[in-house]
C-alpha cells in the first residue's frame, strides 16, 4: 500500500489503461470479445498472424487508440525507490473505496513528478510489478507502428510552410499548465503551431488570478478552426504528454475544425508508444505524421528546403520517458533572431551544435517545462553538470516561462537561477502569464 504521509514526497504519473481491455493480448481473454465488433479484425490479425507481423501492426492502432487511459500520479516516500520505476509497466489496483481496492490497471510510468499529493487516491492504491513476460508483450504492444513514409502520405499533401516562407513571428501564449507557440509570417497569418497545449489550470485561485489563460485558449482554438484548404498550417509536436497536446481533443469534441485539420495540415512529431500517441494517432490519421525516429539526433532537417525552419530529434540514451524522446525547432526570424522551442526537453537530450548555436547563442529560448526540472533520470544527477547543458544565451537574450508559479510549482527560483547563470538575465525573463494584451496572455518575438 501506498500510505498517506504528511511529508514532502515524490509523485510518479502513470498512464493507467484498465487490465481489462489488454488482457486478450496478454492471454486472459479466454476468446471474450471486450469490445465493440468493429474490434474483430484487430483481433483476427493477432490471432492469426501474431504480435511483430507487419499485417497485425498495420491495424492495432485501431483498437489501442480506443482503449481509453487516463494519468493517474502516485507519490512515493523519496526519490531513490521512484525513479528506478520510470518508462516501466505495471500493475496497478485502486479504488476512491477505503474498503478494498478496485478495478485494476496496466500502468506505464511517465516519471513526472506530480502536483499536490492526494492522500485520497494514495491511501487506496497498490502497484505490482508486472511478470517478465507480461511486461515484454506490453511493450511490443506500445511499440510504435511507424509505415514507410511514401506510403501513406497522401499525394499532394503540404504544410503552410514553403521555402520561400519568412516568419515574422514567434507567438507564446499562456494557457496555464501548458503550451502552444505559434509562428506567423509576413502577411501575417499563423503558419506553424509548435505543441498544441490548451491546458488551463482548473484552480478557482488560479483562473481569477489569471483570467486571461482562458481568453488565450480560446483564442488558439480559434486560430485551429481558421484552418482551411485557403489557410493550411503546418504543426509541430514536441512529445507526447497532455498538456501539449490536448487542444487535438478541444477541437474534435467541440467544433467542425478536426476535419479542417485533417484535410489541411502536416504534422513533424516524434516516435513514442505510449498511449497518449496512440490515442492521437488514431484520431489524426497517420497520413498526417512525418515521424522523427532514433537515428535523426545530430542533423536538423529544413522543413520543406527552408533554413529559417529547422526541427531535429532530441534522444538521451534511449530512453522512453516523452521529455528524453521529442523533437526541437530552431527558427529563424526575419530580423535575424534565433528562437529555439523545446517543448519539455531534458537539455541534455539535445546535439552539442544545437545547444551552443554553433557557438553563436540564441536570442530567445522557450525554457523547458515550464521553468522546472530538465534534468530527470537518467540525465546528469549533477546538478551543476545538468545546467551546464542549458542552451548558449547571446548577449541580452530572452528566456521565456510559461507558468504561473504555483501549477507544479514552475517556474522555480531554483531553476531560473540556472538560466541566469547560463546568460538569460533578469531583467529579460518573460514570465508570460504577466504579459496581457487585450484580454489576453501572450507575448511576440519578432
Amino acid at each position: 500500500m501506498i500510505e498517506s504521509c504528511e511529508s514532502q514526497r515524490v509523485g510518479l504519473e502513470f498512464e493507467v489503461v484498465k487490465a481489462d481491455q489488454l488482457n486478450f493480448f496478454l492471454g486472459k481473454g479466454n476468446g471474450e470479445r471486450i469490445v465493440s465488433e468493429k474490434h474483430e479484425a484487430v483481433f483476427s490479425m493477432f490471432q492469426e498472424y501474431g504480435l511483430l507481423h507487419e499485417r497485425f501492426r498495420e491495424v492495432k492502432g485501431r483498437y489501442l487508440g480506443e482503449t481509453g487511459f487516463k494519468v493517474l500520479t502516485v507519490y512515493f516516500d523519496g526519490l531513490d525507490f521512484a525513479k528506478y520505476r520510470c518508462g516501466n509497466w505495471y500493475g496497478i489496483r485502486f479504488s476512491q473505496d477505503s474498503s478494498k481496492l478496485g478495478w485494476e490497471a496496466l500502468a506505464c510510468s511517465i516519471c513526472d513528478w506530480g502536483d499536490e499529493d492526494n492522500a485520497e487516491i494514495n491511501s487506496y492504491c497498490s502497484i505490482d510489478t508486472l511478470p517478465d513476460e507480461q511486461a515484454a508483450m506490453i511493450r511490443e504492444l506500445y511499440r510504435p507502428y511507424i509505415p514507410e513514409e511514401s506510403s501513406i502520405r497522401k499525394t499532394g499533401k503540404v504544410g503552410a510552410i514553403a521555402e520561400g516562407t519568412v516568419f515574422r513571428w514567434v507567438r507564446f501564449y499562456y494557457v496555464g499548465a501548458a503550451l502552444c507557440v505559434l509562428l506567423l509570417d509576413d502577411r501575417p497569418r499563423v503558419t506553424a503551431f509548435f505543441d498544441l497545449g490548451v491546458k488551463v489550470s482548473k484552480e478557482p485561485a488560479l483562473s481569477a488570478r489569471f483570467p486571461s489563460a482562458e481568453n488565450a485558449r480560446g483564442r488558439i482554438l480559434a486560430c485551429l478552426s481558421d484552418i482551411s484548404d485557403v489557410n493550411k498550417a503546418t504543426i509541430f509536436i514536441s512529445h507526447w504528454h497532455n498538456d501539449h497536446t490536448n487542444a487535438i481533443g478541444k477541437c474534435y469534441r467541440f467544433n467542425r475544425g478536426l476535419n479542417n485539420m485533417v484535410d489541411n495540415t502536416e504534422w513533424y512529431v516524434p516516435a513514442s508508444g505510449l498511449p497518449s500517441f496512440t490515442t492521437v494517432q488514431n484520431v489524426m490519421p497517420a497520413e498526417l505524421f512525418h515521424v522523427c525516429q532514433e537515428g535523426m539526433e545530430q542533423d536538423p532537417m529544413d522543413i520543406d528546403n527552408n533554413p529559417r525552419m529547422q526541427i531535429g530529434k532530441i534522444n538521451l540514451q534511449n530512453n522512453p520517458h516523452p521529455h528524453h524522446q521529442g523533437i526541437y525547432a530552431r527558427v529563424t526570424l526575419r530580423s535575424g533572431k534565433q528562437v529555439l522551442l523545446v517543448g519539455d526537453t531534458t537539455y541534455e537530450g539535445l546535439p552539442e551544435e544545437i545547444r551552443s548555436n554553433g557557438g553563436r547563442g540564441y536570442d530567445c529560448l522557450q525554457v523547458c517545462h515550464h521553468g522546472g526540472d530538465y534534468y530527470l533520470p537518467p540525465a546528469n544527477q549533477n546538478i551543476q553538470t545538468a545546467a551546464s547543458y542549458i542552451p548558449k544565451a547571446k548577449s541580452g537574450a530572452i528566456a521565456v516561462y510559461s507558468a504561473d508559479g504555483r501549477t507544479y510549482g514552475h517556474p522555480d527560483p531554483f531553476f531560473v537561477a540556472h538560466y541566469r547563470g547560463q546568460g538569460y538575465t533578469e531583467d529579460n525573463e518573460w514570465m508570460i502569464h504577466t504579459k496581457a494584451v487585450n484580454g489576453i496572455c501572450m507575448w511576440d518575438i519578432e
